[in-house]
């Protein structure tokens, strides 16, 4: 019983040990791995547009008119991007059209925007 109380006891001194500052970001992302801090486009927004609004917001005839395929365009464009990736499935004009991005990736758009929109 004792060495059970103590593997316990251990345990939980592990898990609370490990959630220090620089893992809280990426903890509370359970759907991904990606550390929400330091956002750039080039090691993160880039990734997330290449990914799920590309093929359709590209350079060659993009969608609507917007094409977001370089930092600078997806810079201009950011706020309409994030209203239109903030919608709920099932509302007119949500992006992708397929339905919503996971939680995370809207959250690296935003965390983006207010960190200063870092190339």
């Amino acid at each position: 019983m004792k060495r059970r109380f103590l593997f316990t006891l251990l345990s939980a001194a592990w898990i609370v040990s490990s959630c220090t500052e620089e893992n809280i970001t990426t903890l509370s992302n359970p759907d991904s791995t990606i550390n929400l801090d330091n956002v750039t486009y080039t090691s993160h927004v880039k990734n997330a547009i290449d990914a799920q609004c590309i093929s359709c917001h590209g350079s060659i005839n993009p969608s609507g008119g917007l094409d977001i395929s370089t930092y600078t365009t997806a810079k201009n464009n950011i706020n309409s991007i994030i209203s239109r990736i903030d919608l709920q499935t099932g509302q007119a004009g949500i992006m992708p059209p397929s339905g919503r991005m996971t939680e995370t990736n809207i959250q690296l758009f935003k965390n983006w925007l207010s960190q200063g929109l870092l190339e």
